[in-house]
């Protein structure tokens, strides 16, 4: 299976989580809770492009493919 192992991504969460900026936290808190790109451009009062970019920037450094990887993942410990 080419899904990633839950407690696999946790620990890679935790291990690249302080190379987030703090931006890049708050957008992630939003994207485990299946939030859309115009939903956290609207929370976190942002542009979609900026939204966008940091998506990106949150799945490259965590070498993640997708963010449905992410949605729906307690995180929320690793990234308060």
């Amino acid at each position: 299976s080419s899904d990633v192992c839950s407690s696999d991504l946790i620990a890679a969460v935790s291990a690249k989580t302080e190379e987030l900026t703090p931006r890049e936290k708050d957008v992630l808190k939003l994207l485990v809770v299946g939030k859309t790109n115009p939903e956290i451009m609207d929370a976190l009062h942002l542009s979609l492009s900026t939204v966008k970019k940091d998506v990106s920037a949150i799945l490259r450094k965590f070498g993640i493919a997708s963010r449905e990887l992410v949605k729906g993942k307690d995180f929320d410990e690793l990234i308060k």
